[in-house]
């Protein structure tokens, strides 16, 4: 089991040139939902930043009701879990392509990510778009994972998401 980074861990991060963000891999029925981004049109689990001194099971509950809205941000059944943490760094253009601050105020120069990922029980069964950041919802189970895989164009979440999948695919009908 993980052991959840504490407010000083995550600003290490920050303090490194590394911006912590939450990754939200919710379950429901036995089907994991997957979303398609309305203004970049790419693939990927609702997922945020961590805002400075929020803890990640904050910024996950923020960045559920803020993405998917106060519905999904309901439905959850149980205490998230979690389960995978991964680093991302940049190469080229994404170097310092976002404002990164400490605690303590000071720049910093993003040189990457830093992603905890969380499982969660939910009983969400319908999503209204208008609520959401996304204009597409699909429920990956058993069968359609290799599918959903083929959705993930970023080079960086290819083999991260593929990881993932693989992780929770025991959850899945």
């Amino acid at each position: 089991m993980l052991n959840e980074p504490n407010l000083n861990q995550i600003d290490l991060l920050r303090q490194a040139g590394i911006r912590p963000n939450i990754v939200a891999c919710i379950l429901s029925n036995g089907r994991l939902m997957f979303c398609r981004d309305r203004q970049h049109k790419v693939w990927f689990f609702p997922q945020g930043g961590i805002e400075n001194k929020e803890l990640p099971k904050q910024a996950l509950y923020r960045e559920i009701e803020e993405e998917l809205g106060s519905k999904v941000r309901h439905s959850i059944i149980e205490s998230p879990i979690l389960f995978y943490m991964d680093k991302i760094m940049f190469k080229g253009s994404g170097i310092g392509s976002r404002d990164l601050r400490t605690d303590a105020g000071e720049m910093k120069v993003m040189r990457g990510k830093y992603y905890i990922f969380y499982r969660i029980n939910s009983n969400i069964e319908k999503i209204n778009f208008k609520d959401t950041l996304f204009d597409s919802i699909v429920w990956i189970n058993k069968k359609t994972i290799l599918a959903a895989e083929k959705l993930i164009t970023d080079p960086n979440k290819k083999n991260q998401y593929k990881k993932v999948l693989e992780n929770l695919t025991q959850y899945l009908r």
